[in-house]
C-alpha cells in the first residue's frame, strides 16, 4: 500500500507541475451531458465520443476508438479541433488542476483509500504523462452524469 501512495503522490505532482498533455480530461473524465446520452470528456468538447444506451456502456466507450484518438490527438502541445482555444481549462491549468482534475490528497488521506482505487489512479495518471491512447485495464476517475444540455441548471 505505501507504495501505491508514493506512486499516486510523484504522478500527481508531475502532472501538476505542468508534465504531460495540455490537458488531461480525455484521461479522467467521462461525461454524459445530455438527455440522449451522448458522452465528451467535458463541457467544453464539441464532438461527442459516444452514447450511453445500457449498463456496458460507459467502459466500451472510455476504451473505444473516439477517446483513444482524443488521446493521441492531445498529445503534446496539439489541440484538437473539438476543443477551443479559449477552453478555460488550458489557460488556468494550475488553479483548476486541483480542485476539479485529479483532487490535492494529502499522505494522510490517500492512505487510507482502497488499494484498487489507487492503482487505478496510478494508472490512468501514468498513461497522461506518458500519451497511452489506450485505457484497457483502467475506469474513468471522474464520471459525471447530468439530466440535461443545460449548464448550471438551476
Amino acid at each position: 500500500m505505501h507504495n501505491l501512495v508514493d506512486d499516486n503522490l510523484i504522478l500527481y505532482n508531475k502532472l501538476r507541475a505542468g508534465e504531460g498533455p495540455r490537458c488531461t480530461k480525455p484521461w479522467v473524465s467521462l461525461e454524459e451531458r445530455s438527455s440522449a446520452g451522448r458522452v465528451k470528456p467535458c463541457c467544453w468538447y464539441s464532438g461527442t465520443l459516444g452514447q450511453i444506451h445500457g449498463e456496458n456502456d460507459v467502459a466500451a466507450i472510455w476504451n473505444d476508438e473516439p477517446y483513444r484518438t482524443l488521446r493521441r490527438e492531445m498529445v503534446g502541445d496539439n489541440l484538437p479541433s473539438q476543443c477551443p482555444p479559449w477552453c478555460p481549462l488550458l489557460s488556468a491549468r494550475e488553479g483548476w488542476f486541483q480542485k476539479q482534475e485529479l483532487y490535492d490528497y494529502a499522505r494522510e488521506e490517500l492512505s487510507t483509500f482502497d488499494a484498487d482505487f489507487l492503482a487505478n489512479r496510478a494508472r490512468v495518471m501514468r498513461a497522461a504523462l506518458t500519451g497511452v491512447a489506450s485505457m484497457e485495464g483502467t475506469y474513468p476517475l471522474r464520471l459525471h452524469l447530468h439530466p440535461s444540455d443545460v449548464c448550471n441548471l438551476r
